[in-house]
């Protein structure tokens, strides 16, 4: 008799992260200009970016439910609970891009010459209102990007690059996890099938990917 329950949603999450995955994988890709990525291509990575990093702050969650920690946040939940200061300076980083997208920052971009959208004279300027003291410490503001994962935070410029780096990070967390306890976050052994004959577990999946959108 079930006594006991506890709404998780990370495991759940993954199913759909690979179905946008496939999606996107469809797209043919074209690098972003300094304005955006195809609308196509910014939709979905930014869906896929936005679930990844909801199932990895699922996965801390159900984490500190079991060890029965109550008083952090997530991030720095993993901050204090494991030795992984690199990965949890990059795991602060898909945050900040989390919350870009989320709350769509907004960017006035002067624009000299529109026959050419990779001039390099092309400047973006941060609306005010938009950057916590967590954006601002991690972005480079000259590049655009964050300084450690070089992840675009400018949200229409988000791509499948980004996709990459997000995927890659959030597996190196349930890594940790699993390895500490596998209760924490089984996703390892779960199967997703990518085509008619090809199924892959999701750290495979990560590889897989990164082959294939070596770009």
């Amino acid at each position: 008799m079930l006594e006991e329950f506890v709404s998780c949603i990370g495991v759940s999450t993954a199913y759909s992260i690979v179905e946008l995955c496939k999606a996107l994988d469809k797209v043919p890709f074209n690098a972003p200009n300094r304005l955006q990525s195809s609308t196509v291509e910014q939709g979905l990575s930014c869906s896929i970016i936005l679930l990844s990093v909801a199932m990895t702050e699922s996965a801390l969650n159900r984490t500190r439910y079991i060890i029965g920690e109550k008083h952090n946040r997530a991030l720095d939940f993993f901050r204090m609970q494991f030795d992984s200061k690199a990965t949890a300076d990059d795991l602060e980083e898909t945050y900040v891009l989390r919350d870009v997208i989320t709350h769509n920052h907004m960017w006035k971009v002067s624009v000299p010459n529109s026959s050419n959208l990779n001039d390099p004279r092309i400047k973006h300027i941060l609306l005010p209102g938009y950057g916590d003291k967590k954006f601002r410490k991690v972005i480079n503001m000259n590049t655009l990007k964050t300084k450690r994962l070089s992840l675009n935070i400018v949200p229409t410029i988000v791509n499948r690059k980004d996709v990459l780096v997000v995927l890659d990070v959030v597996w190196r967390i349930c890594v940790i996890l699993q390895s500490e306890d596998s209760r924490y976050f089984p996703l390892e052994n779960y199967p997703f099938k990518w085509a008619d004959s090809k199924y892959l577990k999701f750290p495979g999946l990560v590889q897989f990917l990164k082959k294939r959108w070596s770009v």
